[in-house]
């Protein structure tokens, strides 16, 4: 404990500038990072052959660089097989976050099922 004390006490003097000699000190949190060496990566799935994704429905979505409301494409997450291809403005939804694909950009699943984003050329 007085290592973990004279560490804080030094660490706080130098991120605020001065110490507080005498304070109480509670440890709320800590993190612990362990690092492994990994093991040989496998070579990258083959790439699926591209094909449109048909969106499961539209919504009006207002564009929050326009202001300019329009419809967009909605896609369901699980729906997206690796090679779909989805030109913004579109949604992908999932249960716990939704991916926008912009207007000016577009949105593939790879092999391994990421979905990449690619802002088209000007």
């Amino acid at each position: 404990m007085p290592a973990i004390r004279a560490a804080y006490d030094a660490e706080y003097a130098r991120f605020y500038d001065r110490p507080v000699p005498g304070s109480d000190v509670e440890i709320m949190s800590y993190a612990v990072v362990v690092a492994t060496l990994p093991d040989e990566a496998a070579p990258a799935p083959a790439r699926e052959v591209a094909h449109i994704a048909e969106p499961a429905r539209t919504q009006a979505v207002r564009d929050t660089v326009s202001g300019e409301v329009s419809d967009w494409a909605i896609h369901d997450r699980t729906a997206l097989a690796p090679g779909s291809r989805i030109a913004g403005p579109a949604i992908v939804v999932e249960d716990e976050t939704s991916t926008l694909v912009g207007p000016g950009w577009s949105a593939g699943i790879d092999p391994r099922g990421y979905i990449e984003l690619v802002r088209e050329a000007s």
